[in-house]
């Protein structure tokens, strides 16, 4: 990606390996929401780029420290393996790291990433480090984790998409009694029918969710949305005014409104609809909204006389990858997640991925080298 809707496919020599290196092979790359905004230019980046972070590879080659290093829970990495890693690499030093959560690279400050570094820029040779490409270098500290055997690679690429929706876990209420945040037998209501949509709706369910509604569309998404938990559907080109969307959410609810609402849109007009939709202490999740698309006007009012919870979620940390593999693997024969892959492409149609993900075309789209 050269500049904002313009990209070209480039070669690069193939990196020399020592001790501390660690080169991958990619198999497949998922199409993020965040790529597509580094496409339109609604996030910076340091162009040229090589986009892409959602990777599933196959270790070509791997240094005797590298093995060792940044395998994760004693994983000894061997060529050939098939892996994934984290898209966040936390620093360790900064105030987040060290008096927050460390390592959880959310409040990193300084936190390394990939699919947003020059490969211009010399101090940062050798640059492949996103994953719209035939090859990757691992960064120093990455944790790298080796996908299990019965996990399909169109099933391991949605592992980042699993773990970006962690809010839907970490709202969950220590004591469910107290109904504050999230508990079992809980109305859930996802606002967005994409990938990341299914994936909340996936992750409410499995968490022990009664009933979970879907805001969203084309009816495509919304067909695949309930072959992942989602109970009850509302059509945006249907259902189109606000009002009536909420009325449909509070009739479902007994007029009380729902436990926990989660914003998978991108959309900041879906924030005060979402805030509208709960009870009273109920819980509101924002995870779409990553990229600044403009203020939206919202009541304090409602949320000071209700009490609710407002929950923001940008990354998650290293080892919510560890866990979400788990999740992929428990109940990877009781959804369908290779359906969710939809459409694939080369390198050299990397543009046309981008420019379709914009339109909402398919569901899931990936990148296969």
């Amino acid at each position: 990606m050269t500049a904002p809707r313009k990209m070209e496919v480039r070669k690069f020599e193939y990196p020399q390996v020592g001790k501390d290196d660690l080169v991958v092979k990619i198999d497949m790359c998922g199409v993020c929401g965040t790529d597509q905004h580094y496409w339109l230019g609604e996030l910076d980046a340091n162009y040229p780029i090589i986009a892409g972070h959602e990777s599933i590879g196959t270790v070509d080659r791997v240094g005797a420290n590298a093995a060792v290093d940044l395998g994760v829970q004693g994983e000894v990495l061997s060529e050939g393996d098939r892996v994934t890693w984290s898209n966040s690499i936390p620093c360790g030093k900064c105030y987040g790291c060290r008096w927050l959560a460390w390592p959880k690279s959310s409040y990193c400050t300084s936190a390394e990433t990939y699919g947003n570094d020059s490969c211009e820029d010399p101090k940062l040779r050798p640059w492949l480090t996103g994953g719209y490409a035939e090859y990757m270098v691992m960064k120093p500290r990455t944790w790298v984790y080796k996908v299990p055997d019965e996990l399909p690679t169109d099933v391991a690429v949605l592992m980042d998409t699993l773990v970006s929706i962690r809010g839907v876990e970490t709202s969950m209420s220590v004591v469910p009694a107290m109904r504050e945040g999230f508990a079992q037998f809980d109305m859930v209501v996802i606002q967005g029918a994409g990938p990341v949509g299914v994936m909340a709706a996936f992750k409410a369910k499995a968490m022990g969710a009664g009933k979970v509604i879907m805001i969203g569309g084309p009816k495509e998404r919304l067909k695949v949305a309930r072959r992942f938990g989602v109970d009850q559907t509302i059509d945006i080109e249907e259902v189109k005014n606000a009002a009536d969307r909420l009325e449909v959410v509070r009739s479902a609810t007994a007029k009380i409104g729902a436990d926990m609402v989660v914003e998978c849109t991108g959309f900041p007009a879906a924030v005060p609809e979402g805030i509208d939709m709960l009870r009273i202490g109920g819980t509101y999740v924002l995870i779409g909204c990553w990229a600044n698309r403009g203020p939206v006007g919202i009541d304090p009012s409602k949320i000071v006389t209700r009490e609710l919870h407002l929950v923001g979620q940008r990354y998650a940390s290293p080892q919510q990858h560890a866990r979400d593999l788990k999740f992929l693997v428990k109940y990877s024969k009781d959804y369908p997640f290779a359906s969710l892959v939809t459409h694939r492409f080369s390198l050299d149609e990397v543009g046309d991925a981008l420019q379709m993900q914009g339109k909402f075309g398919g569901m899931k789209l990936a990148v296969v080298p």
